[in-house]
């Protein structure tokens, strides 16, 4: 998670009073095509500037991302206290929303 995203939970969370949020990952994504440091290597080669500094977020398992940027949002100090998170997968191919469960279980579907 960004520090751009974790600055609109702030604001949303302060200046709109949002008690919720939804961190929803999905099957399929670009994000699970590279690693880091592929990509830092490429950057690198074609453009010419160091690229090593730069952390894309790039991981290889969507489910167990999820709990990754709860802990993350969980851990910023600039939330209000008492917010909810909802987790999800959304299933691309066949167009489900599965809940994450926190503690490694497997996700259950949410729709039909």
């Amino acid at each position: 998670m960004t520090e751009n995203a974790l600055r609109s939970l702030t604001i949303s969370s302060y200046l709109l009073g949002t008690r919720t949020y939804y961190v929803i990952q999905h099957s399929d994504c670009g994000m699970l095509a590279f690693a880091n440091q592929q990509l830092r290597e490429r950057l690198h080669s074609e453009t010419g500037p160091d690229a090593s500094h730069l952390h894309c977020h790039a991981f290889t398992d969507v489910e167990a991302s999820v709990p990754k940027q709860l802990a993350t949002i969980r851990n910023y100090p600039f939330l209000t206290p008492g917010i909810e998170l909802q987790r999800f997968v959304y299933d691309v191919g066949p167009g489900k929303l599965r809940e994450v469960q926190e503690q490694g279980a497997r996700a259950k579907s949410l729709s039909s």
